[in-house]
């Protein structure tokens, strides 16, 4: 979260806030201390009370009657007169005694006897003890209480001090602030009441052509080096390639007014000496050396354009092609039989290639003009083919050489001598002497003595055919599995493995299902070495894994292990996989049964190979 000043305002309230509380912190200790030094009511006042009670009747502590008469003196009638002007007017001193005696009793009393007083004023003092203690404690007293206040004055004064910096205080900050405003101000607005100073405007001009630069717009800026004319001048900076800025677009700005501009397009270019020819003079200011130059990327095919619509203004200038057509044109509707305006256009035809009506649409006319145009070309035009053919008929072969020199055609006589001369076979001959046909009795023979193949001769022995049911077969596929062992462990002694090979049920293959191929896998997700070495198969025998059907038929290999397979680093789990057979056991797995497994010979170079989570298959293609 970013750091927020607090304002002038802010740091003086709460500056007086804590004025407020040390005053009256001050004014609650001053009153403490004039109570305490209060002349009638105050610690010596109670002070002063209490010497003049001790004066007056003595200590108590232990007096008898005949004690405080000594006291008083042996003067009765000035004792008299003295308890007489206290207690009564009497002048009766045994009364008087009495009555001393009586206040004896009451300054004696434990509730509210001078005794008490003492413990009250004893507590008084602690308690003035306990303020004085509390008062000068140095962790809350008044002299913590001092110099929290003088820590409090100093952070003020810190407070101050660095508000008051000249370098980053208010007086900064206002500087600071003043400063952007005065900059705000210089930035231009919308009604042009400011405007850039030169220094903005060339960075911000910088800015612009590198981005223009930057996005292929503009392709070079420099400026002008050297100048031979108004159209002819050599950059100081540029592509080194000849004809790089041919038909691209020139601004060149005047280096005294930044305002006057001018525009060309640039016919040549040569790389090495930096060359710029430009198409024609802008005219607009007279060019100089150190003259800024943009040059704007545009297509190359400008010039190109500029010719064709150059050579387009002479064509419709007065006495141009263009023109010279359209003056031909005669102002008078053009009808299918006004021959003339259509040989005005078409120029001298045969009046029967345009008679019609014509559409008087231009388009038309213009197909019209060139249709009639190729019809009446020297070179393939309509009388042009007709020389062609007329050279043909002179140079070509007569019928009379066709039909007889040639040989080509016999004549209608040959024909007919030919068909005169021709001697058909008699249907004996055909029958007997050409031996063409048989007789009926022969084919009655030979149909008795045939003996056809039987279907099973067909399909079996002879495999000539196929039945229809087999023709129609398509090949189909189904997966079978075993329940899922929890491990195959290869020892390093050589043995035959059936724990942990469990067996695969083979069902659901449809009635007169014919298996064709069946190969056996084996699946298990990890595969480990208990050895603390390498470790791997050993097939110094055969181990291949088998398979036999329910009926013990005979094991057959399925699974082929080569020597070294399965190497494995010392002491090491890795991820298992699929292994897939290419031995077809379909001579074994030849329908529903359930087929069993062993791992013949299986063996590692060191005890133990295990394999985790284990699950033999059996994949099946079959026709029906």
């Amino acid at each position: 979260m970013p750091l927020r000043l607090e304002t002038d305002a802010e740091i003086i309230a709460e500056v007086n806030v804590n004025e407020t509380k040390i005053d009256t912190v001050d004014t609650v200790v001053d009153g403490i201390q004039t109570d305490l030094s209060n002349a009638t009511d105050g610690l010596g006042a109670l002070k002063a009370l209490i010497d003049a009670v001790q004066t007056d009747v003595g200590n108590p502590t232990g007096e008898v009657l005949a004690s405080i008469s000594a006291k008083i003196g042996d003067i009765a009638r000035s004792l008299d007169v003295i308890i007489g002007t206290r207690w009564d007017s009497a002048g009766d001193i045994g009364t008087d005694i009495a009555q001393v005696l009586t206040y004896t009793d009451i300054l004696d009393n434990a509730t509210n006897g001078l005794a008490n007083i003492k413990s009250l004023i004893d507590t008084v003092f602690t308690v003035a003890d306990g303020i004085q203690t509390d008062l000068s404690n140095a962790t809350d007293g008044l002299g913590a209480l001092k110099a929290l206040i003088d820590t409090i004055d100093t952070v003020v004064n810190g407070i101050q001090t660095d508000l008051s910096n000249a370098t980053d205080g208010l007086g900064a900050l206002k500087a600071l602030i003043d400063t952007v405003t005065s900059e705000l101000a210089e930035v231009p607005k919308e009604t042009g009441t400011k405007t850039f100073n030169s220094t903005a405007l060339a960075a911000i001009q910088a800015e612009v052509e590198s981005a223009l630069e930057d996005a292929g717009q503009v392709i070079v800026t420099t400026t002008i080096a050297t100048l031979a004319s108004q159209t002819s001048f050599t950059l100081t900076a540029g592509s080194a390639d000849n004809d790089a800025y041919n038909g691209m677009i020139a601004v060149i700005e005047d280096v005294s007014t930044a305002t006057q501009k001018a525009i060309g397009i640039i016919s040549d270019y040569v790389g090495a000496t930096k060359t710029i020819a430009l198409r024609e003079d802008p005219g607009i200011f007279i060019m100089a050396a150190t003259d800024k130059i943009s040059i704007k990327a545009v297509s190359p095919d400008i010039l190109n354009i500029l010719a064709d619509t150059n050579e387009l203004q002479t064509d419709w200038a007065n006495g141009g092609r263009l023109d010279l057509l359209l003056d031909a044109i005669p102002t008078t509707a053009m009808r299918g039989t006004d021959s003339a305006a259509l040989a005005s256009v078409l120029g001298a035809l045969n009046t029967a290639a345009a008679t019609g009506a014509v559409t008087t649409t231009d388009e038309v006319m213009a197909y019209v003009k060139q249709l009639v145009t190729l019809l009446l070309e020297g070179t393939y035009g309509l009388s042009a083919l007709q020389t062609l053919l007329a050279a043909i008929t002179a140079a070509g072969p007569t019928k009379t050489e066709m039909d007889t020199a040639h040989g080509l055609l016999a004549t209608p006589a040959q024909v007919a001598t030919a068909l005169t001369n021709y001697d058909a076979p008699t249907k004996a001959e055909m029958d007997t002497g050409h031996g063409l046909l048989a007789t009926p009795a022969q084919v009655a023979t030979a149909l008795t003595n045939y003996d056809p193949p039987t279907k099973g001769e067909m399909d079996t022995g002879h495999a000539l055919l196929a039945t229809v049911a087999k023709q129609n077969r398509v090949l189909c596929s189904m997966d079978f599995w075993s329940e899922m062992a929890v491990s195959v462990t290869v020892t390093g002694a050589q043995s035959t493995i059936t724990t942990g090979l469990n067996n695969v049920v083979v069902a659901d293959l449809p009635d007169g299902a014919t298996v064709v191929r069946a190969i056996a896998m084996m699946k298990f997700r990890m595969v480990e070495n208990t050895y603390a070495g390498v470790n791997k198969l050993d097939a110094a025998a055969a181990l291949p894994i088998q398979l036999d059907d329910v009926g013990n038929t005979g094991m057959l290999t399925c699974l082929d292990f080569a020597d070294d397979l399965f190497t494995l680093a010392a002491s090491t789990r890795e991820g298992g996989d699929v292994y897939i057979g290419d031995n077809d056991v379909a001579a074994r797995v030849d329908g529903n049964d359930t087929y069993d497994f062993q791992w013949l010979n299986a063996k590692a170079d060191q005890a133990n190979i295990v394999f985790n989570d284990v699950q033999m298959g059996i994949r099946i293609w079959y026709s029906v």
